[in-house]
């Protein structure tokens, strides 16, 4: 059984690692399209605009002459960290399951590490919605892929510090 929680942890971990990853790199936080072929979407490093089947992406700049996208360079940040935090969550998880399983350091920084990647990840949306969640309310745009990967990975690493938490806990376990 508990070998079983420490698999799915690990698993758990892998996934919400790949999650983040793909929630840094997607192009897709936010997005409009209409009845007529008018596509627009933006992510945290490019705004892609088409009609049709042409589409044309730019990069987004990092800093302005008017600082107007300092909440995308916080957004940036918070979740790169996230992505990081999340990558030494998998990487310590797969070490106290298959290597060291009797050490309390490992289950520790696995537990730690999942927690502040959860934050991380959670500060970098709220701020993503705070600056624009108006364009959502009003229903001319919907959030995108990498928004909802985002928030999943956020979910996904509070469960899997809950599980590697159970699961340090359990009775046979040295810590």
């Amino acid at each position: 059984m508990k070998q079983n929680i420490a698999f799915a942890g690990f698993g758990l971990s892998c996934l919400n690692a790949l999650f983040s990853i793909l929630a840094l790199a997607l192009n897709a936080w936010i997005e409009y399209s209409d009845d007529d072929g008018r596509y627009q979407s933006s992510g945290l490093w490019k705004s892609c605009t088409g009609y049709r089947s042409v589409f044309r992406c730019v990069e987004i700049l990092p800093v302005l002459p008017v600082g107007k996208h300092g909440q995308i360079l916080a957004v940036r940040a918070f979740v790169a960290m996230g992505m990081l935090l999340m990558l030494g969550a998998a990487v310590t998880a797969g070490v106290r399951v298959f290597l060291m399983k009797d050490k309390r350091i490992i289950y520790l920084a696995t537990v730690g590490l999942s927690i502040a990647a959860g934050f991380c990840l959670l500060i970098g949306f709220a701020t993503y919605v705070s600056f624009f969640g108006h364009y959502v309310s009003t229903g001319s745009f919907r959030y995108g892929g990498g928004f909802a990967l985002c928030v999943i990975a956020w979910l996904f690493s509070w469960i899997q510090a809950g599980v590697f938490f159970v699961h340090g806990r359990m009775p046979d376990s040295p810590a």
